[in-house]
């Protein structure tokens, strides 16, 4: 070599130094920053679809636990008391089970006042009715062949609103002695049940029951009862007494007289129902005997 070219020979320290990589390095570094690169796209497609998918939120079910006892029925209000006339009801003298008419009537009738269809269908005694006005409906037993006893007697009926308005009212009827003059207990299926006496033209109401709160099975059969003796008589439905009158709360000298049987009373023109009757049974009240 020319010894003048050293002169111009940059010093080898002073060259740039160049770092060789090891190749497997290299490879790993681009995996990880592909990796991340997919991390991120992803992150942000997650959030762009969260946005646009209307905040649905999968729903969160409920912790399982121990299934809950039935709840009891609502019980009636604890001042009527709890007493089964049907239970003991002395010497039944007839029970009507409706398989046949026997004596109640039966066919269409036709008046200003109501369409009335009754008739025996399934072992019930069905009333299907049209009111072309308020009005109040009975079927009375005129001649009840086995007579009742001369110190009193028990009506007993299972009675439901198959059909129609829920302040309809419908129940038996007793001391009926002419179209003018007859007794009712009636109950509807809003909680109500009264006693009521018609006689001029007016209704009156012995003894002031008229209840609110009365224990009504709506939808279903009710069982309706009455005993009654000279001067008396007492209320009960569903197995719950509701109401007695003595001979303090009504003018009549005899509340054996007349005859007794089934009523409903319709509050509207324009209303239609269907009443089911069944069981209707005469018997002597226990406490009187035979």
């Amino acid at each position: 070599m020319n010894p003048e070219d050293d002169a111009y020979a940059e010093p080898e320290e002073n060259l740039p130094q160049v770092t060789r990589t090891n190749p497997l390095v290299a490879v790993g570094a681009i995996l990880v920053f592909v990796l991340a690169i997919l991390c991120i796209v992803a992150a942000f497609v997650g959030a762009i679809y969260f946005l646009t998918s209307g905040n649905q939120v999968l729903p969160i079910l409920p912790t399982p636990t121990a299934q809950s006892a039935p709840q009891a029925a609502a019980q009636p209000p604890v001042k009527y008391a709890q007493v089964d006339p049907q239970g003991s009801p002395g010497m039944i003298l007839k029970t009507y089970t409706f398989d046949t008419p026997e004596g109640w009537v039966t066919g269409t009738t036709e008046t200003a006042e109501v369409r009335v269809v009754k008739q025996v269908i399934g072992g019930k005694y069905n009333w299907d009715l049209d009111a072309r006005q308020p009005l109040n409906q009975q079927s009375y037993l005129l001649n009840f062949d086995p007579g009742v006893s001369a110190r009193g007697y028990q009506l007993s009926v299972n009675a439901r609103l198959a059909q129609g308005p829920a302040d309809a009212l419908f129940g038996v009827c007793f001391h009926y002695q002419d179209t003018d003059h007859y007794w009712q207990f009636l109950i509807d299926e809003s909680g109500r049940a009264l006693v009521a006496a018609h006689a001029g033209g007016q209704w009156a109401f012995p003894g002031e029951i008229r209840l609110a709160d009365a224990p009504v099975r709506a939808g279903a059969e009710n069982t309706l009862t009455i005993q009654v003796t000279a001067d008396s008589a007492v209320f009960f439905l569903n197995g719950y007494q509701l109401g007695m009158l003595s001979q303090g709360q009504h003018q009549e000298d005899s509340l054996l007289a007349g005859s007794f049987g089934l009523a409903a009373d319709v509050p509207r023109a324009g209303d239609h129902l269907v009443l089911e009757f069944d069981d209707f049974t005469v018997s002597t009240p226990a406490g009187l005997g035979h």
